[in-house]
């Protein structure tokens, strides 16, 4: 009689994206269940054109790895998800995300 041996690390899933609206433009957004707060990365940030409403964040951010991640502001976006939209806060990241996302909810 042989036994299966299991692994103890857990299966990998890959990331949840979607495409998703903010202000009206199609953007890729991933849905992180485990996190607290949304994200949107500068770079897609000043393609919409929106305002930053707090450029004095003092909020600190750990990425899943533990690195740091840099704020640069806070905004209020509209956004659209499965024909539902609402208004939200996002803090702006001064790198590009994770996983070729604009946006991580």
């Amino acid at each position: 009689m042989s036994v299966a041996s299991r692994s103890k690390e857990p299966a990998a899933h890959p990331p949840v994206l979607r495409d998703v609206s903010v202000l009206g433009q199609q953007c890729s957004a991933l849905y992180d269940t485990g996190s607290s707060i949304c994200l949107v990365s500068e770079e897609y940030f000043l393609r919409t054109g929106a305002k930053m409403s707090d450029k004095t964040s003092s909020i600190s951010i750990l990425g899943v790895t533990g690195s740091p991640i840099d704020i640069i502001g806070e905004t209020t976006l509209e956004i659209s998800i499965l024909g539902q939209t609402v208004n939200h806060k996002f803090y702006i990241s001064s790198k590009n995300l994770s996983f070729n996302c604009d946006v991580i909810l």
